[in-house]
């Protein structure tokens, strides 16, 4: 009976000795697994950070631009309020010159009258025999020499 349960001990000892055999070998198994998988996470938060920082980067720029943008809108706001300003400046002058134009003509116009007025009086004057201390050329247009 001794050597039978010697035996069957052996015998249970070695069907154990198989067990933690295999469990050493899935637990093995899963620890490679567990390591594949950690390496893979730890890759996959690599490229994240690598993504996160191209992100940030982009959004930089992107920022960049907008404010570079804005001041060029600002830039662009300004030449028109001076290009406005311009304009109405040369609305005004246009408007004060064609007042001295009409001015102008008016003056040119009355001195006209008056000068034709000034021949009909001296023809008639020269008609009538009244001495006139110029000379008159007594033609249309003709001038007044003192």
């Amino acid at each position: 009976a001794a050597f039978k349960s010697v035996k069957d001990e052996k015998a249970a000892l070695e069907t154990e000795a198989k067990s933690l055999i295999e469990y050493a070998e899935r637990l093995e198994a899963q620890s490679s697994n567990l390591a594949a998988s950690s390496a893979q996470l730890e890759a996959s938060k690599l490229d994240f950070d690598k993504q996160r920082q191209e992100y940030a980067m982009e959004a930089a720029h992107i920022k960049a631009a907008k404010l570079q943008a804005e001041e060029n809108q600002r830039q662009v706001n300004l030449v028109k309020q001076g290009l406005d300003h311009e304009r109405v400046s040369i609305a005004q002058e246009r408007r004060t010159l064609a007042q001295e134009r009409l001015d102008a003509s008016k003056a040119v116009d009355a001195s006209r009258e008056a000068q034709r007025k000034l021949a009909e009086a001296v023809r008639g004057w020269v008609t009538q025999g009244v001495p006139i201390p110029f000379s008159v050329d007594l033609a249309p247009g003709g001038d007044l020499q003192l």
